[in-house]
C-alpha cells in the first residue's frame, strides 16, 4: 500500500482523490497495527504475571514439601538412635543378668 501511494503520489501529486484515499486507509492501517501490538503486548504482559506467581506459588509449596523431607529425614535418623539405644539396653540387661 506505501508503495502504491509513493507510486500515485509522485505521478499525479498530493491533491489526486485516491492519493488521499490511499493516505486514509494507510492511517487507517497504521493505527490498526498499533492497537494490535499494544493488545498483544498487554496480554504477554498478563500472560507473564500469571505464569510469574504460579512459579511463585510452585516453588512455595515445592520448599514446603522439602523442608517436610528434611523434618521426616532429622525424625528418621532420631528414630534410629532411639531404637539402637533400646537394643543395647535390651542386650545389656540380657547379659548383665
Amino acid at each position: 500500500m506505501k508503495a502504491q501511494l509513493a507510486q500515485l503520489n509522485s505521478k499525479f501529486g498530493g491533491g489526486y482523490p485516491k492519493v488521499h484515499e490511499l493516505q486514509t486507509q494507510l492511517s487507517r492501517m497504521d493505527g490498526a497495527i498499533s492497537t494490535e501490538i499494544s493488545n498483544v503486548g498487554k496480554r504477554l504482559e498478563a500472560e507473564y504475571q500469571s505464569a510469574a506467581k504460579t512459579e511463585a506459588l510452585l516453588r512455595s509449596q515445592f520448599n514446603e514439601q522439602k523442608d517436610k523431607a528434611y523434618q521426616l529425614n532429622e525424625h528418621a535418623v532420631q528414630y534410629a538412635v532411639l531404637k539402637h539405644d533400646v537394643e543395647n539396653g535390651r542386650d545389656c540387661m540380657t547379659r548383665c543378668s
